[in-house]
């Protein structure tokens, strides 16, 4: 086998030509190497946008439903705010049938967090980005206010029947739930119509769901 000894350099002129072939050589291979790279992310930020979109539409549902209910809601609070103030005034409240609380969520966010900790985000484009992570941040804040607002409503369910029979310690823990209902009702409002903005910033075609949300009834006493 014979073995070819590299040529000697007898010049300059030939030593930087040497060089230039071989820096030309690895640029080549740098620019290919980036321009797989950038290809790939492309494809990422394509797919990634489809599934937070289908994300963002599921959630839709629920900030459209909450609006639609939002004056139905605001009296029910009113009624029962009615009924505990004449208990705690020893005044005889009829009997009041069960009655249906707001209805959350779910709210999903688990594309977003995949996307984030995938590195995918940071390649979209930063004005599309911003109106994402706007829309997320309104996503953790209105958790929140949706689980206050649960739970005080799982209190105020105390009412139905015979509210008469009810203690003076639950007629006092029924004063702060309907409260914290009324001011965390309030709060998801404002949220649900900042998050149909947001939306409608996206593009999304955003139209409520008859067939998924329980439409709100009014409190009666019997």
């Amino acid at each position: 086998m014979d073995i070819h000894k590299p040529k000697p350099v007898h010049s300059w002129r030939e030593f930087l030509s040497e060089i230039g072939v071989i820096v030309c050589g690895v640029l080549i291979a740098l620019a290919l190497e980036q321009t797989v790279e950038w290809a790939h992310w492309q494809r990422e930020v394509r797919l990634g946008r489809e599934h937070l979109r289908e994300e963002i539409s599921f959630n839709e549902r629920v900030y459209l439903h909450r609006l639609d209910v939002a004056p139905c809601v605001a009296r029910n609070l009113t009624e029962l705010k009615g009924v505990i103030t004449e208990v705690r005034a020893h005044k005889h409240v009829g009997p009041i049938p069960q009655f249906i609380s707001p209805e959350n969520g779910p709210i999903r966010h688990e594309i977003w967090n995949s996307l984030s900790a995938g590195q995918v985000l940071v390649h979209f484009p930063k004005d599309e980005l911003s109106k994402y992570s706007q829309f997320y941040q309104y996503v953790q804040d209105d958790e929140y206010a949706m689980d206050r607002e649960s739970r005080a409503w799982r209190q105020l369910h105390l009412l139905e029947g015979d509210p008469n029979q009810l203690s003076a310690q639950d007629i006092s823990n029924l004063r702060v739930a309907v409260g914290d209902a009324q001011e965390m009702s309030a709060e998801v409002g404002v949220i649900s119509r900042m998050q149909v903005e947001v939306g409608r910033a996206l593009g999304l075609d955003l139209k409520p769901d008859p067939a998924w949300r329980h439409e709100c009834e009014p409190i009666v006493r019997l």
